[in-house]
């Protein structure tokens, strides 16, 4: 998973604790709702439809959501899971397992051929919509974080 690091991130939050000790729940506030944001649009730029490799209609759609982690001060935007393993193929294009058959290992691919399956991998093409979500957003997030900062600021005499 790609990570964005920021230069002075450290800085900032020590100078932010020292205005107020609720500076980090006043960020995870933020984060959670900066994250709702970019999830929403990811929502709406998923794929929808039937999904590659099975024949139940499961959008991704439905499988992505906000993850929050109060003591990292971080929250992660997630798709995929159990109905919806095409999540990832579908953001960065690759293959996935047919139905049925457990992963695209030596072991799967020879109890496919035994069952007389002559593919048990099925492509799938590039659809980006987390990323793209990111970039959409982009301006609306640096927008809110310099809201909930300014406001924090505000609120404790500064």
């Amino acid at each position: 998973m790609p990570v964005v690091k920021v230069t002075g991130l450290a800085e900032l939050r020590r100078a932010l604790i020292a205005i107020s000790k609720d500076a980090p729940k006043e960020l995870n506030k933020a984060n959670v709702q900066i994250g709702r944001l970019v999830a929403t649009e990811a929502k709406r730029l998923a794929p929808k439809g039937k999904h590659e490799g099975g024949g139940s209609v499961v959008s991704i759609a439905s499988s992505i959501g906000v993850t929050q982690s109060p003591s990292l001060n971080t929250v992660s935007i997630e798709a995929g899971g159990k109905l919806t393993p095409h999540a990832a193929a579908n953001e960065f294009g690759g293959y996935i397992a047919r139905r049925g058959f457990k992963g695209i290992n030596r072991r799967g691919k020879a109890e496919a051929h035994k069952r007389g399956h002559a593919g048990v991998l099925t492509h799938v093409r590039k659809r980006p919509y987390l990323f793209p979500a990111v970039a959409h957003k982009l301006n609306v997030v640096v927008a809110e974080y310099t809201k909930a900062i300014d406001a924090l600021i505000a609120r404790n005499g500064g």
